[in-house]
């Protein structure tokens, strides 16, 4: 599944508590899917909070009270894309 690595509270400001969760566009219309917890979600929750960010996740898609849910098998994120030398800064230009 292609989508936005998002925290639900950080990034789309619901709930309250942070979680990882993957927003996909179907036909137009945005869903979020919350990937359920394990110690390699854990890890890159940053990368959750500073979303939305570019993730393909594989797995098992399940349905619990109305929601659905992911158990994630596999991650994926994009390549990192090379720095450009325009890229540098300098506080005080000469």
């Amino acid at each position: 599944v292609h989508g936005e690595a998002v925290c639900p509270l950080c990034v789309l400001h619901e709930g309250h508590v942070h979680r990882p969760a993957l927003r996909v566009n179907e036909g137009g219309v945005a869903r979020v899917i919350d990937l359920d917890p394990s110690d390699q979600l854990a890890q890159m929750q940053g990368y959750f909070c500073s979303g939305p960010n570019p993730l393909t996740v594989e797995g098992r898609p399940h349905t619990e009270a109305g929601r659905t849910s992911f158990n994630v098998s596999r991650i994926e994120l994009p390549p990192p894309s090379p720095k450009s030398s325009d890229d540098q800064r300098s506080i005080f230009p000469l």
